[in-house]
C-alpha cells in the first residue's frame, strides 16, 4: 500500500541498535496523541520529539532514531507498536535482523486508566512477542530496553 507515498519499511542494522530511555519522566500526558497502526511511527516520533524538546531532554529513544544517518538516509524514526510487531514477526521469528530476545521500544503510548500512570510507552518483548507497558526500573525490574529505528521508502 503506497497511499501515504511509501511502500516499504526498512530497519536499521543491528550494529546501530542501542539501549535508551523513553522519557525521563514517570507520568505521561494525553497531549501525546500517538497511534499503534502501521504508518504512524513517523508521526508519533514527531509528536514525541516536540515534547522532549519542550522539556530539554536528550538521548531518548525517539531522538536516537531521529538523529541517525545511515548510507545517506536521515529519515529514521521510532516504529509504532504494529510496525515493531512487523519486525518481530517478519524478521526476528525467522532468525533475521540480529535482534535480541529483549524488549524494544515503540513510539506508541497507551492509556490504561490506572491512577498511578494512566499513559505508558509500549515496548514489545522480542523473547516472546508480547507487548509490555512499563518503566523498566520499576515494574519489571529490567533495564535493557532497546531501540531499533525504521524508515519508509
Amino acid at each position: 500500500n503506497n497511499s501515504g507515498g511509501w511502500r516499504y519499511l526498512e530497519v536499521a542494522p543491528a550494529e546501530i541498535e542501542q539501549m535508551a530511555w523513553f522519557f525521563n519522566e514517570e507520568k505521561f500526558s494525553s497531549d501525546l496523541n500517538t497511534q499503534q497502526n502501521i504508518g504512524e511511527g513517523k508521526k508519533n516520533t514527531g509528536v514525541i520529539l516536540s515534547f522532549l524538546a519542550s522539556r530539554g531532554e536528550w538521548n531518548r529513544a525517539a531522538q536516537v532514531c531521529d538523529e541517525l544517518e545511515i548510507n545517506g538516509f536521515d529519515d529514521w524514526f521510532l516504529p509504532s507498536f504494529l510496525e515493531l510487531s512487523l519486525l518481530y514477526g517478519n524478521l526476528h521469528r525467522k532468525g533475521l535482523g540480529g535482534f535480541r530476545n529483549d524488549p524494544y521500544w515503540s513510539s506508541t503510548i497507551r492509556q490504561d486508566g490506572s491512577p498511578y500512570n494512566p499513559y505508558y510507552p509500549v515496548a514489545m518483548n522480542f523473547a516472546d512477542g508480547l507487548n509490555e507497558g512499563y518503566w523498566p526500573n520499576r515494574t519489571s525490574g529490567r533495564v535493557n530496553v532497546y531501540v531499533r529505528a525504521i524508515r519508509q521508502f
